[in-house]
């Protein structure tokens, strides 16, 4: 049983950077580690410009910064969303995946007591990364999509008509089913 305990705190009032510090004591807590929610941390999580340490990336592009060692260190991002970006790739750099959007889809490495030195400048190649649903889809289908994608740096989920009730339709009549019931 590890015995480091770790706490996380953000540097900016934003709801996206709330949820990045909550997904980050969420998962270190998984694979082992005490780690919680604070308004101090050994965590500090934040806008870009809230760092001196960090030069200050396009707002409009997904940028990252992440420099950690044993103790704790600082994950920005160039805009909120870019902070979650910056805490998924931070825990992929310690071993966790996800292969698949749900949490069986989740891989969670056991941590060490000591958590190696992570240092990531990071820069989207791309503005808008991510999937178009085609075929037949479900709400919770949908919401697992949302919750996954930026865990593999995806920032966009559109639809391929002008409104997704077809794609709805068709999961919930089954259409093209005929071993379920409407």
């Amino acid at each position: 049983m590890n015995n480091a305990s770790f706490r996380i705190g953000s540097c900016d009032e934003h709801p996206a950077i709330q949820y990045a510090a909550e997904e980050l004591a969420r998962c270190l807590s998984a694979g082992g580690l005490n780690a919680m929610v604070g308004e101090t941390g050994d965590f500090r999580l934040g806008l870009m410009g809230s760092f001196a340490e960090v030069e200050v990336g396009s707002e409009d592009m997904d940028e990252i910064a992440v420099e950690t060692d044993s103790k704790g260190g600082m994950l920005a991002g160039s805009n909120p969303r870019s902070v979650l970006f910056a805490v998924y790739a931070y825990l992929r750099e310690l071993g966790f995946a996800w292969v698949r959007p749900d949490a069986d889809g989740e891989v969670v490495p056991e941590l060490s007591n000591v958590l190696p030195s992570v240092s990531l400048r990071q820069r989207a190649s791309y503005r808008h990364r991510g999937v178009c649903i085609e075929g037949a889809i479900s709400g919770e289908n949908a919401r697992a999509m949302v919750d996954w994608m930026p865990k593999v740096g995806m920032n966009a989920y559109f639809i391929q008509f002008r409104n997704a009730f077809t794609f709805f339709d068709r999961w919930y009549t089954h259409q093209g089913n005929p071993t379920l019931p409407g």
